[in-house]
């Protein structure tokens, strides 16, 4: 008859046949009994267990059979802790591997702002001085041409003092010699001035080449500092990827 027999679950079929609950659902599967699904989705399965089947619990296959799943529970349970723990080894491995790329990732940059920061204060510097001597050569510059429009003066008054004394006759000798050493005094300051000019030209050309070398060295800093970020970067991102890296998005 189809409906001989009581329905039960799986747990109750297999307290009542003293075996597993495992053993209870194989069986139902090889034998065919019916099953009847639950109303709820919550609800169990409960299968048709036959009138004829022997209901005298089976000590021995029952201890085995808890005996078995007790080992293979405590078998799955340390792979699950030793599986838990390599996952948190690596993830606090990782972690400490990050902060270390971190770290010198902000000691790389505060190192080339550092640099940076020194260089253009070098730079600045080395302008201030550039600016003062390019004024101090136009200074120069200026007291060299007063003395060459004083010169050129000096010369019109005596070529104007020498054509007067042709003229008139009455140009004395110690007029002359005045003049002469008005002349050559001028020669003197000019002389004098074209002396510094050449000096602050010399101190311009110095400074330029310091400012190239500092330049050169800025730029070398530069590259120094974007190989050594490109070496980090490059050595993180060959990283392996690693399972506990769910944990991160």
């Amino acid at each position: 008859m189809p409906d001989d027999g009581d329905w039960l679950t799986y747990r109750e079929a297999a307290e009542r046949l003293g075996i597993s609950r495992t053993a209870a659902a194989t069986r139902a599967k090889r034998l065919g009994w019916p099953r009847r699904p639950g109303n709820r989705p919550s609800d169990p399965i409960r299968v048709q267990l036959p009138l004829f089947e022997p209901h005298t619990p089976e000590p021995t296959l029952r201890a085995s059979a808890r005996g078995e799943s007790v080992r293979a529970l405590g078998t799955l349970l340390a792979a699950e802790i030793a599986r838990n723990n390599a996952e948190r080894t690596e993830r606090l491995s990782a972690q400490r591997e990050l902060a270390d790329v971190h770290e010198q990732l902000v000691a790389a940059r505060i190192a080339a702002v550092e640099q940076r920061a020194h260089a253009d204060a070098k730079r600045r510097e080395q302008l201030r001085a550039q600016q003062q001597l390019r004024l101090d050569l136009d200074a120069a510059e200026a007291r060299y041409s007063a003395a060459e429009r004083q010169i050129a003066d000096l010369r019109e008054e005596l070529n104007a003092a020498h054509l007067a004394a042709v003229k008139e006759r009455a140009l004395t000798d110690g007029d002359y010699a005045d003049l002469q050493q008005k002349l050559a005094t001028a020669r003197q300051e000019l002389e004098v001035a074209r002396n510094a000019e050449a000096d602050q030209r010399a101190r311009v050309g110095s400074l330029q080449w310091t400012i190239d070398q500092l330049n050169i060295e800025l730029t070398a800093a530069r590259e120094r500092w974007w190989r050594h970020v490109h070496l980090l970067v490059t050595a993180h991102s060959n990283t392996r990827p690693r399972s506990w890296w769910r944990f991160w998005k």
